[in-house]
């Protein structure tokens, strides 16, 4: 992990691993230093149940009314943040693991970065975390083009264009694809979209589901159109019914080949251009 000097700022830069659309990152809970996922739409920190299961003694029971169960973790560290007696929430994530042919630890989401700007080059395998403005990630690249986003419960929110019509898609840096509303596309033009099959995917539950796939071609997220975005069609009924009203879901293929950078404070989202990387000093 470096830190990078810009304009008497800060940055942590630090390196993530990309494997079928899904971002890596090494952290540290209650000791234990190991894999998790990096997920914008996740609303809180996940952690796998095989921690429990191995004893991790500093974790204490909160809550029995959620259908994952709510524990106190006595310390986690990440990207330089340092949370103690942080709130997270327990869940088999078995089937990521074999999936994956690894062990994961958990999954970190938005709490732990709610006061950063997060920057993520997928290209490079890097991630900057700063405090302060964003302003400071100048040192690292060049910003293309920035856009407003809500922020909706925990999840960074668009508004993207699809023909005339403008729709809320969250950004999901867990999802490994793009999906879609069910209603949304039946509210199309059947020009806007075509069909292309059916893909199986897997979300935090074990069980896969089998989706249609449909490719839009004049797809624009208010940024770089997206030539022939490919999306998975699925029900949106079950956020709404939690508050939570959007229209889609953009994941890994938002991110991939791009640099992108979230600014949560200005509800800011930024397109970077590579500049060469900052002259830094290793940390021990």
């Amino acid at each position: 992990m470096d830190h990078c000097q810009h304009r008497e700022s800060t940055y942590v830069q630090v390196p993530m691993e990309l494997e079928q659309g899904i971002i890596f990152v090494e952290a540290t809970v209650d000791g234990q230093k190991g894999t998790f996922i990096l997920d914008t739409g996740s609303p809180t920190l996940l952690v796998n149940d095989n921690i429990i299961r191995k004893g991790a003694k500093k974790m204490l029971s909160v809550s029995s009314d959620y259908p994952a169960q709510a524990v106190r973790i006595g310390q986690f560290a990440w990207a330089g943040i340092q949370k103690q007696g942080l709130e997270a929430y327990v869940l088999d994530l078995s089937h990521l693991e074999q999936t994956h042919h690894r062990e994961i630890l958990g999954v970190i989401g938005y709490p732990l970065f709610a006061d950063h700007a997060l920057l993520i080059d997928t290209q490079n395998e890097q991630i900057l975390m700063a405090k302060t403005s964003p302003d400071l990630f100048e040192h690292y690249a060049q910003p293309q083009s920035t856009f407003a986003f809500s922020l909706r419960q925990h999840l960074p929110v668009l508004q993207v264009r699809i023909g005339h019509g403008s729709y809320a898609f969250g950004f999901d840096s867990g999802s490994s694809v793009n999906f879609i509303d069910r209603g949304v596309l039946e509210a199309l033009p059947a020009d806007h979209y075509r069909l292309s099959g059916r893909q199986e995917v897997y979300g935090f539950s074990t069980e896969p589901r089998q989706l249609p796939v449909v490719r839009i071609p004049a797809f624009n997220p208010g940024g770089p159109s997206l030539s022939q975005a490919t999306f998975l069609v699925t029900d949106f009924s079950g956020f709404a019914k939690s508050g939570l009203k959007i229209d889609g879901l953009l994941g890994f293929p938002f991110l991939e080949d791009t640099i992108i950078s979230l600014d949560y404070r200005e509800k800011e989202l930024t397109f970077w251009i590579r500049t060469p990387f900052c002259y830094s000093s290793s940390l021990n």
